[in-house]
């Protein structure tokens, strides 16, 4: 059968995000926060970590409806 795997959700109900900004998510260096507020590279470690370990990463969001990992 499959290899064993395991799978990891995370929900907010936040603001959500507009279809531009979801774009970039992954994108080194992108922030919506402002310059003094991190490195904008989160987002983009996670990812290569995931892919890295064989895995995937989907991400669902939309303004007024949260954010689904």
């Amino acid at each position: 059968g499959p290899p064993p795997f395991a799978a990891l959700e995370v929900i907010d109900d936040g603001e959500g995000m507009t279809p531009e900004t979801l774009a970039h998510l992954f994108d080194p260096f992108f922030s919506t926060r402002g310059p003094d507020r991190g490195t904008g590279l989160g987002m983009a470690v996670v990812q290569g970590i995931v892919e890295a370990s064989g895995g995937q990463i989907t991400v669902r969001s939309s303004r007024s409806t949260g954010t689904q990992v």
